[in-house]
């Protein structure tokens, strides 16, 4: 079932057979409805009716013009490429919408670009015959002409928001996969994370899966085998889920049910006029009517269980899906649902063929939950499963938040005060990204380990001798001062066997290569590997193989990781970069200094023997400070702050607690560091929670 983007010209072809009456449809679009009948008749006779089909560019930024465009059925998406060479859209068109206008009148080239959203009937006026009407009926000339100066001062005037919608529709080949729980969650989830207008419609055979899972009242479904299917008429049929914020309407696709496709796609282009988001729960099995309007979907979530026949299944049919889509790796997405897990995640990977967009965890006890009526999203939300629905939802609605946990040796146990106070504001995070120390800390907390838990194995470090049992000193220094076996036996004590899959937040570690000088991003395999690898000081700790490579401390050349979460889709991004400033260092030099001279006048007052002491200990740290290890690290950090500061300027928000008296290897200083994290992000709470509103 391809889908070719050729322009079918249906011109002369009975109108009846289309469902569309040119004459009908003439009258009702504004621009012409009060021209005489005189006018609408000429109109009609320079003009044609033209079906294109999904992702068909109707014309590109820079050529020059050549029609009139008024939509009739379907939607499509006005853009313009940005320096950056991303598109950037202007605006969604819906029936009625008009473009080609402006280059027509100006005859400059078209300064933006429109695709085909869904298979869509144009109304076509070509230039030369444009010109014509124009001569022919001056009220027309009038019209476009106040409409061209209404687009020129909507130009000049500050830029309205864009009304933007997706289809999204849930399909399982799967009974009992968990597919109708998924759409009905997902659903809920969009209105609450995105706060804009939600309609679930079910096409399951009955039409009333998803109100019954909700214990609403039966709905009563849309006809789909009428001709047309006319919003307004529908309208009346559409119930309102107060709890969850979302609307219903039954689209029941019973085994005998003769589809039009090209009816339900105008329709489902209609809505997404009057809803931002249109969550279509389809039936497990489909013919082709079903199929083309599966296709039609702006995203399409394939939803299967763990069951080997399922997941081979399921990504037989993605691999024939995908051949028939424009950018099918973004638009399909296969959705696992946990629930009996007899695989590892690696494996049912395998089995299915396909990259998994998402793992759904069991739900548990939440089950009984849905038997009751409660979605999870709703009632539980920082459950498991509802934390992946939810972070779906605001991937979908583009509100995706990450947070980037930089490097600094011991100045990074600042993080944990951090974790503690957007925890407790329940600030939410999509997905971390971490380096060096950032990357431990943010490996420890999204692996499950409790906040407070972990300040308390942080805590322990205030033993002086603990920082020494860290160490493990090469006899033969060839790689590193250090094999860093015992720091792998502190990650793998409370992480174990834990891979990144097992995370309940996304997670990206960077490491760099020595050789080649490259930043890599790990997010597979396991934890205890990938921390060895970011962590790995150049000349401190050995490197780790990585191919015919090595892998070394990723604050080498990404101190603070943003560029990691803004190319996996977040949209607001937190930095957190503990590592000082020239001012602050000389800040922390000047306390010392006046600490000393402090402590030699109160020397004045006590025993010999007490100033003999004091004395040695000058002598021994003037003597071996700084030593090799502090010129390295302090070299190495005063290098990361530059690059730090840099890539900072690419995050929303900031947070910079440096503790200036502290040295990069005091790990027994920790609970000033927790502190300093905890007080630098409470002043930054306004700016945070601001961000989180926009």
């Amino acid at each position: 079932m391809p889908f070719s983007s050729q322009v079918y010209i249906i011109q002369g072809m009975n109108p009846a057979n289309v469902n569309i009456d040119k004459t009908a449809l003439i009258r009702k679009i504004p621009i012409f409805a009060d021209l005489p009948g005189s006018a609408q008749k000429l109109i009609e006779e320079n003009s044609y009716i033209a079906e294109y089909r999904k992702d068909h560019i109707l014309y590109s930024e820079g050529a020059p013009p050549d029609s009139f465009y008024c939509m009739l059925t379907g939607r499509a998406r006005v853009f313009i490429k940005t320096p950056s060479g991303e598109d950037k859209t202007l605006i969604f068109l819906h029936r009625g919408d008009y473009v080609g206008i402006i280059s027509l009148l100006t005859n400059e080239p078209h300064s933006a670009s429109v695709r085909i959203m869904n298979d869509a009937f144009i109304l076509r006026i070509d230039k030369k015959n444009f010109g014509l009407l124009l001569k022919e009926i001056p009220q027309l000339a009038l019209k476009f002409g106040e409409s061209l100066s209404r687009r020129l001062k909507k130009k000049e005037s500050e830029p309205k928001s864009v009304f933007e919608s997706a289809i999204i529709s849930v399909f399982g080949l799967a009974r009992k996969a968990g597919r109708t729980m998924y759409a009905v969650n997902l659903a809920i989830a969009l209105a609450i994370e995105t706060r804009k207008k939600v309609i679930l419609l079910d096409m399951s055979h009955s039409g009333n899966e998803c109100a019954s899972m909700l214990r609403m009242d039966e709905l009563k479904c849309v006809d789909l085998e009428r001709h047309s299917i006319n919003y307004e008429d529908v309208k009346p049929l559409i119930a309102k889920y107060e709890a969850g914020g979302i609307h219903l309407l039954g689209m029941g696709c019973a085994e005998h049910t003769k589809i039009e496709p090209t009816n339900v796609i105008s329709f489902l282009s209609l809505l997404a006029s009057e809803f931002n988001y249109i969550v279509v729960d389809m039936p497990a099995e489909i013919d082709k009517s079903e199929y083309t309007i599966l296709a039609q979907c702006d995203l399409i979530h394939v939803v299967t269980d763990c069951n080997e026949h399922n997941l081979k299944a399921t990504g037989k049919f993605m691999s024939e899906l995908k051949k028939e889509l424009r950018d099918p790796e973004n638009a399909v997405k296969a959705i696992i649902n946990e629930f009996v897990q007899t695989d590892t995640f690696e494996e049912e990977v395998k089995l299915l063929g396909h990259k998994a967009y998402a793992a759904l965890p069991d739900l548990g006890f939440l089950a009984g939950m849905i038997s009751a009526g409660l979605p999870p999203v709703l009632v539980v939300p920082e459950s498991l499963y509802s934390r992946s629905v939810r972070r779906i939802a605001r991937e979908i609605g583009g509100i995706l938040v990450g947070l980037a946990l930089g490097s600094g040796a011991a100045l990074g146990l600042v993080h944990i005060g951090v974790l503690k106070v957007l925890e407790r504001e329940k600030i939410p995070i999509d997905f971390v990204s971490g380096t060096s120390i950032g990357a431990v800390i943010a490996a420890f907390w999204t692996s499950g380990i409790e906040i407070a838990e972990l300040e308390k194995i942080a805590l322990k470090f205030k033993r002086k001798d603990l920082l020494f049992s860290l160490a493990d000193f090469s006899l033969m220094p060839l790689q590193g001062f250090m094999n860093g076996n015992n720091i792998r036996r502190f990650f793998h004590q409370h992480l174990g066997s834990k891979t990144f899959h097992d995370t309940r937040i996304p997670l990206k570690v960077v490491a760099c290569t020595l050789r080649s000088r490259e930043n890599v991003v790990i997010d597979q395999g396991g934890l205890v590997d990938a921390l060895c690898a970011s962590s790995s000081i150049p000349m401190f700790i050995k490197p780790k193989r990585y191919g015919d490579d090595f892998l070394i401390d990723g604050g080498t050349l990404d101190p603070v990781p943003i560029d990691v979460l803004a190319k996996n889709g977040a949209k607001k991004i937190i930095a957190v970069n503990c590592l000082p400033s020239q001012e602050e260092m000389m800040r922390g030099f000047k306390e010392f200094e006046e600490k000393r001279k402090k402590e030699e006048i109160r020397l004045a007052q006590r025993t010999a023997f007490s100033r003999l002491v004091y004395k040695f200990k000058s002598w021994v740290r003037r003597t071996f400070a700084p030593n090799v290890f502090d010129v390295m690290m302090n070299t190495s950090l005063a290098m990361q702050y530059v690059l730090a500061e840099a890539s900072s300027r690419d995050a929303d928000c900031v947070i910079h607690p440096v503790l200036p008296n502290a040295a990069w290897f005091e790990l027994y200083k920790v609970e000033e560091l927790i502190r300093r994290g905890e007080q630098e992000t409470e002043k930054m709470l306004p700016q945070i929670k601001a961000l989180m509103e926009e």
